[in-house]
């Protein structure tokens, strides 16, 4: 086998090899300070990307959401 395959074989193997559950990187730092959006999804647990979709998709969301909660 040439070390081409064989990197690959090794790569494949380690792709498919499970990992144990536990906290998510971002999280684990808390005394790191990126000075973007990642501050306030540790800080908050949430962020907002104003632009990230257009408004009309937005809304059409917010209308479809609103009406599966009255129908439940």
């Amino acid at each position: 086998m040439n070390t081409d395959g064989a990197v690959q074989k090794k790569m494949a193997q380690q792709a498919l090899v499970p990992k144990a559950p536990g906290p998510n990187k971002l999280f684990a730092q808390e005394t790191v300070v990126h000075g973007d959006w990642r501050d306030d999804l540790v800080r908050d647990g949430y962020v907002v990307i104003k632009g990230a979709i257009p408004r009309d998709r937005a809304d059409q969301y917010a209308d479809a959401f609103m009406s599966m909660l009255e129908n439940l």
